[in-house]
């Protein structure tokens, strides 16, 4: 009989909890009986015995969490390191240089590529005190400038200007062919340029001259491997023969050639120059006409 009357409350037990209803938790006390309805944490959170009243039991909340962390780190620059020569080498790594009297690494400025060295500061978030030190001294150097292109190099290189010569030199004649050449250059010698800075890197250039683009003012152009020099068609650098007499602008664009160093922030390396054509060079050529005449002579009676 005993086992009867439990079955069906066992099987009700079951199913409210497959079901996840309020499950009733059965419990016995001295005196009568009572119950309460499991909440969502397990706990009952109604109460209730026969014949007595009911009471609500609300959960403690939980302490919001501070967003302030105690204490904070902060870089702060090591003026005694620098003071006595250990500096942040161009490689990132610590090391020592030698100071020049009077020199203050703190206002004047460094080689290129070091810089101070920094260490960390634990700081408190309530009082702002000092709390301590974190780590050993540390190297965070800036990243260096990106190193100088061909087209930065040829931008600031003072290659020399083209310098026109003719022969006839004053004034040229029609129909007759004109030599031109470069005076100061000759040979299409190397030029070496520098040491130039560039964002901060020490840059040498050599280059030398590969082609020389002639234009003569009336549509014509011509084209030399070499400046060419005074003395005879066969020295200059081209020749043109004008066909009517007037002002003409000659021109000469000369193309280079050669290569750059560049050293700083620990890094030496050499690039070469692809060819670049030099901003035309101008030079009025004023050529003449000549014309024979004849003249007559004749008896007068």
């Amino acid at each position: 009989m005993k086992s009867r009357h439990c079955a069906p409350l066992v099987a009700a037990f079951t199913v409210l909890v497959m079901a996840g209803a309020p499950v009733a938790a059965y419990a016995g006390g001295q005196g009568g009986s009572g119950y309460g309805v499991v909440g969502p944490t397990g706990v009952g959170g109604v109460v209730g015995a026969y014949g007595g009243p009911t009471t609500t039991l609300a959960p403690s909340p939980d302490p919001a969490p501070s967003s302030t962390p105690p204490d904070y780190y902060e870089d702060i620059p090591c003026t005694e390191c620098a003071l006595s020569g250990e500096v942040c080498l161009a490689n990132g790594k610590l090391g020592l240089i030698p100071l020049p009297p009077n020199f203050n690494p703190l206002t004047d400025p460094l080689p290129a590529g070091d810089s101070v060295p920094m260490y960390v500061e634990i700081i408190s978030s309530t009082t702002g005190q000092v709390l301590g030190y974190a780590g050993e001294t540390l190297c965070n150097p800036t990243p260096p400038p990106v190193p100088p292109s061909a087209a930065d190099v040829w931008q600031v290189v003072p290659l020399p200007l083209p310098q026109l010569e003719f022969n006839p030199s004053s004034y040229g004649l029609a129909q007759l062919p004109t030599w031109f050449w470069l005076n100061d250059d000759a040979a299409g010698t190397d030029v070496t340029v520098g040491p130039l800075r560039i964002d901060g890197y020490s840059v040498t250039v050599t280059a030398h001259p590969v082609a020389y683009y002639w234009s003569f003012g009336d549509g014509q152009t011509a084209v030399s491997d070499t400046a060419g020099s005074s003395g005879s068609a066969a020295n200059a650098s081209t020749t043109h023969t004008y066909v009517d007499m007037g002002t003409f602008p000659v021109g000469v664009i000369v193309a280079w050639v050669g290569s750059y160093t560049f050293t700083g922030f620990g890094v030496t390396e050499t690039v070469a120059l692809g060819p670049v054509d030099q901003a035309e060079a101008f030079q009025p050529y004023v050529v003449q006409e000549v014309r024979s005449v004849l003249v007559g002579g004749g008896s007068q009676s």
